[in-house]
């Protein structure tokens, strides 16, 4: 019998996880197969018994201890009871749970959440999973439902990889996390490691989202006003993997240790991909040199950054949710990445069913909350196998933020407050930080954790030690790293690709922004519509013995029209900006109370309160709406004139 499950148990896991069987059946810490079937790993007993009502039941014995999985006398209603605790968030919910254990409370959780969950599982001892394997019959967890799962011993490395691709910002509201019974006793180190590892995450995530929410008015307004960007841009996924192998990129930012060094900068033109970050450009540009890329990523960097005509012409780096302003007045080539669900939309208007193939689709940039950190992730896409640092601090340096001429008045900081954060320098001392500075240096950190053969050097000079980097001067970095024998200039990259539409592609977008108005006003009807019944709900609910025929026709009118929301990317667009609104609300709404009818009283005022948001954001964005859709008529009669000239030159010959 035990062989059975042992067996079953592994023919589940051959057809999900190919390549598992063979290491557990090869792995050296095998199961004894002496009385009471222990298995023996660094001081770990894990043992069989039968409870009181005929179960089988596991116990650790850990220096002297005893520490039951499951409980000692009723272990499956015990799994039970855990699992009506965790609540079953729906679409897009994150939990988390640290211990395999002996499967049962798994078990039971896979038959109450909906799939719709992602279920993530961390098991810190492999003995105590082989034993699992070896004692109950745990198949199912391995088919169906999808649980990710990750054993110490066996791919462990995956964690980070697995936590950051499951929980993202629009998920924070729904994350839980759960660790099983005597696993902190047990396994207290490793446990305290992957719960930082978990808030490191949530922190990083949190400070994008309060990123995200400072700047929502003004990107909305960003977003409509730089589609018109989209007519002549580069598509960013057409770089990927365009360096030559041995050009490093220099990753510039605007730290106050870029005075010490900003000059030897000159030595890698030519020799290096200097992308340096918006607030470092007029540094750069004091000192005769200019970069071969820029990257601006937030809607409301200040236009004194860019206030030198060089800046114009330098290729930039960008999203659309950046100043509007910046967009019309620079002059050079615009590499755009995705940022916004309706450029999925355009995307499909230009190339049909194709458009989210890799030839003709727009990725994004991974980024830590900055712009040195999107600068980063877009060397690494470049295929840049060194990225050299500069100017990245991270820290305060002599009460200062930034390098001199980055600000005509920049912030100082008193170095002998003690609510400021403390890292180690580059020296090996304690230095005063801030708190955003400091998720900065994680994340940069983790990135060279995440990346092992990515070779990343710091030659800041001051500031932050960035621990998994090589610290050097920024003259030998140069010396050592920048030694290709032709020049490189980005001319070379772009003579490889072109723009991201051809004139044809043009038309068919310019005749969809031209309906834009229209289609807007036609979301303006369905957003006035749920408002009207959200308030409806809430007059009916209002009293007692209300009709539940009545309410279960709003209901089912409410679904259809947030579901329509949730498809439409222009109304994912105007969300964008009520972003702020929408995570206040949604937090709001996971807050269920006893009673059926103040839950619903309680929906019904978070809807009419969003539909609403949506309504005076649609109003005060009609103009912009207008002046796209003119923009695309101007210019679809433009391709219309060269079409007849040309056609005429034809006829002509």
């Amino acid at each position: 019998m035990e062989h059975n499950i042992w067996e079953k148990n592994l023919m589940a896991i051959d057809k999900k996880l190919p390549g598992w069987r063979t290491y557990i059946e090869e792995e050296k810490y095998r199961l004894s197969k002496e009385e009471g079937r222990a298995a023996y790993i660094e001081d770990v007993e894990v043992i069989a018994e039968k409870a009181y009502n005929g179960e089988t039941i596991s116990y650790v014995c850990y220096k002297e201890q005893t520490y039951y999985l499951s409980g000692k006398y009723q272990p499956s209603l015990y799994a039970g009871h855990l699992a009506e605790k965790i609540e079953d968030k729906g679409y897009g919910a994150v939990i988390i749970i640290i211990g395999f254990s002996d499967g049962r409370f798994l078990k039971a959780l896979m038959k109450k959440i909906s799939r719709d969950v992602t279920v993530l599982v961390y098991e810190p001892c492999l003995d105590i999973f082989l034993h699992t394997l070896h004692e109950y019959d745990v198949s199912e967890l391995f088919s169906g439902k999808t649980v990710g799962i990750m054993v110490k011993g066996i791919n462990e490395n995956e964690f980070s990889e697995i936590l950051q691709a499951s929980i993202s910002i629009d998920k924070l509201a729904k994350f839980q996390l759960l660790v099983m019974s005597n696993y902190e006793m047990l396994f207290y180190s490793q446990i305290n490691t992957i719960v930082e590892t978990v808030r490191k995450l949530i922190s990083s995530l949190t400070l994008q989202w309060n990123t995200i929410v400072n700047f929502t008015n003004q990107t909305i307004y960003n977003n409509v006003k730089n589609l018109r960007m989209l007519y002549d841009h580069y598509n960013f996924n057409s770089l990927h993997q365009s360096l030559p192998k041995n050009v490093p990129a220099i990753i510039v930012g605007a730290g106050p240790s870029l005075d010490k060094n900003i000059d030897e900068l000159k030595y890698a033109k030519g020799k290096a991909c200097i992308i340096a970050c918006d607030t470092a450009l007029k540094p750069l540009i004091s000192h005769g040199i200019i970069p071969d890329l820029f990257v601006v990523v937030d809607p409301k960097k200040p236009m004194e950054l860019f206030d030198r005509e060089e800046i114009d012409r330098i290729p930039m780096i960008t999203g659309l949710d950046v100043p509007y302003s910046l967009m019309e007045k620079h002059q050079g080539k615009k590499i755009l990445y995705f940022d916004t669900a309706i450029i999925g939309k355009v995307l499909q208007q230009a190339f049909g069913n194709t458009w989210n193939t890799l030839q003709y689709y727009m990725g994004g940039i991974p980024t830590g909350g900055n712009v040195a950190s999107t600068a980063f992730s877009a060397a690494r896409l470049m295929g840049a196998r060194t990225i050299i640092l500069m100017g990245q601090d991270m820290a305060l340096t002599k009460e200062k933020e930034h390098a001199e001429g980055t600000f005509q008045s920049d912030r100082k900081f008193d170095l002998s407050n003690k609510n400021l954060p403390l890292v180690e320098s580059i020296d090996g001392e304690m230095i005063p930080t801030l708190h955003v500075l400091k998720n900065y240096l994680i994340w940069f950190e983790d990135q060279i954790k995440l990346y092992p053969n990515l070779k990343v050097i710091n030659a800041t000079e001051g500031g932050a030690k960035v621990h998994g980097s090589r610290q050097m001067t920024l003259h030998e970095a140069i010396d050592r790293y920048c030694r290709c024998k032709r020049e490189f200039t980005m001319d070379r990259l772009f003579n490889k690709i072109k723009p991201h539409f051809t004139e044809a592609e043009k038309e068919k977008v310019s005749q969809w922004y031209q309906d834009m108005p229209k289609r807007m006003e036609d979301l303006e009807r369905k957003v006035v519509k749920g408002g009207n019944d959200y308030r409806k709900l809430g007059r009916l609910v209002a009293k007692d013995g209300y009709s539940q025929v009545e309410l279960k026709k709003l209901l089912k009118r409410l679904k259809k029209i947030n579901q329509d929301l949730d498809k439409d990317e222009e109304a994912a667009l105007i969300m964008d900006g009520l972003r702020g609104v929408e995570y206040t609300l949604r937090t709001q709404m996971y807050s269920f109370q006893d009673d059926q009818q103040k839950d619903l009283i309680e929906s019904a005022r978070i809807g009419y309160k969003f539909m609403q948001s949506m309504q005076v954001v649609l109003l005060e964005m009609k103009p912009v709406f207008q002046e796209v859709a003119d923009y695309f008529a101007e210019k679809a009669g433009e391709l219309r004139s060269l079409g007849m000239e040309e056609q005429k030159c034809q006829t002509k010959k």
